[in-house]
C-alpha cells in the first residue's frame, strides 16, 4: 500500500449463527502461522466505545502501552501511527454497535493495517466507513453468509454427531429434524443435537427419539436466549427490562423511560441500534412500520418448537 493510500475494509455479512465470526477467526489465525503479521479480534458488542476500541486493538496488536485502561488515548493514537514493520489485520465484529466514526479513522490512517468488518446488515455501516475511509463502494470488498440450507445443516451436523458421538446414536431423519428447527442458524443446531445427546444420556437410552429432540430444541433455544442476554451491556439490558415490565414500547417510550433510568443516557438513535440489534439476536420483536413501530419481548424464539411429534 503506498504512503498516504487506505485501503477499504473488507465487509462479512450475513444473519446471525452464518459463521462470519467463526470464518474470520479461523482465517486470522491460518495467517498469522503462514505470515509474519499481527492481528486483532475485537468484540465491538462489548467494547464499542472510542477510547476502549483502540485500547482493545492496540493491546492486541502488542503494541505495548495498554495500561489496565489508564493509557491516554492520544498513546493509543501514537502507537497506532507509528510505522509498521510487518502487515497487521484488525477485524471488528458487530461494527454497528459502533456510534462514532473516529476509532474507525484512526484505524484507516493507521500505515499497514488492514481492517475486516463483521454485521449483520451492511447498510447500517455505510456511513461509519464513508466517514473514515471515504467512498467505499457498494458491493466490493464483501462477502455475504446466507442461512443454511437443511441439507448444509444436516452435513455439519453429522460430522459432529460422527466426531463427538459414540454408537451412531442418531438417524439421518432426526438430523433433518434438528436442521429444520434450527432455521439456517447453525449454532441453534449444534446445541440442539448436544442437548438431545445429553437427554438421552440422562434417560439412560442408546439412541435419540423424537421424546429427546422436543426437548433439546426448548434448552437449545433457551440457552441461546440466555447466552444472547448475558451479552447486553448495562444500558440494553435496561431497555430491555423496561420492554419486560412495560409489554410494549414505541423507541421514543422507550428512550425516555429509558433517560429516566440511567445518569447518562445514549442518544435515540444509538437506542434504535441497540433494540435493532437485539431483534436479529431474537431478545426483542419489532412490529409495524418504521413511523409506527413498537418493541417487546420476544419468547417465539425458544418457547415455539414446531415440532409434532
Amino acid at each position: 500500500m503506498a504512503a498516504g493510500e487506505t485501503q477499504s475494509p473488507f465487509v462479512l455479512t450475513g444473519p446471525p449463527g452464518t459463521g462470519k465470526t467463526l470464518i474470520a477467526r479461523d482465517a486470522l489465525r491460518r495467517l498469522a502461522q503462514q505470515q509474519d503479521l499481527r492481528t486483532a479480534y475485537v468484540d465491538c458488542w462489548q467494547d464499542y466505545d472510542d477510547y476502549h476500541l483502540l485500547a482493545q486493538v492496540v493491546d492486541r496488536l502488542d503494541l505495548d502501552v495498554v495500561h489496565h485502561n489508564s493509557t491516554p488515548r492520544s498513546t493509543l493514537v501514537d502507537a497506532l501511527q507509528q510505522p509498521a514493520e510487518t502487515p497487521r489485520i484488525v477485524v471488528l465484529d458487530e461494527l454497528e454497535m459502533v456510534p462514532e466514526s473516529e476509532p474507525l479513522q484512526q484505524l484507516a490512517d493507521a500505515p499497514g493495517v488492514s481492517v475486516a468488518c463483521i454485521v449483520n446488515e451492511p447498510g447500517e455501516i455505510t456511513t461509519l466507513l464513508t466517514d473514515a475511509w471515504g467512498r467505499v463502494p457498494a458491493g466490493a470488498q464483501r462477502l455475504e453468509f446466507g442461512r443454511y440450507a437443511v441439507s448444509e445443516l444436516v452435513e455439519i451436523l453429522s460430522k459432529r454427531a460422527a466426531h463427538g458421538l459414540s454408537g451412531g446414536p442418531v438417524s439421518e431423519r432426526l438430523l433433518e429434524r434438528m436442521a429444520e428447527a434450527a432455521d439456517g442458524d447453525a449454532r441453534l443446531g449444534i446445541c440442539i443435537l448436544r442437548e438431545a445427546a445429553r437427554h438421552a444420556r440422562e434417560a439412560g437410552v442408546d439412541r435419540i427419539s423424537n421424546t429427546q429432540l422436543v426437548a433439546a430444541v426448548e434448552a437449545a433455544r433457551r440457552q441461546l436466549h440466555q447466552a444472547s442476554l448475558e451479552r447486553l451491556t448495562a444500558h440494553q439490558r435496561t431497555l430491555y427490562d423496561l420492554l419486560v415490565a412495560a409489554g410494549a414500547l414505541s423507541p421514543g417510550e422507550l428512550h425516555e423511560r429509558y433517560a429516566e433510568r440511567v445518569s447518562e443516557p445514549r442518544s435515540r438513535r444509538t437506542i434504535v441500534t441497540y433494540l435493532q440489534k437485539m431483534d436479529r439476536y431474537g431478545l426483542v420483536e419489532a412490529t409495524g412500520t418504521t413511523k409506527n413501530r413498537t418493541y417487546r419481548v420476544d419468547t417465539s424464539g425458544y418457547a415455539n418448537l414446531d415440532l409434532v411429534c
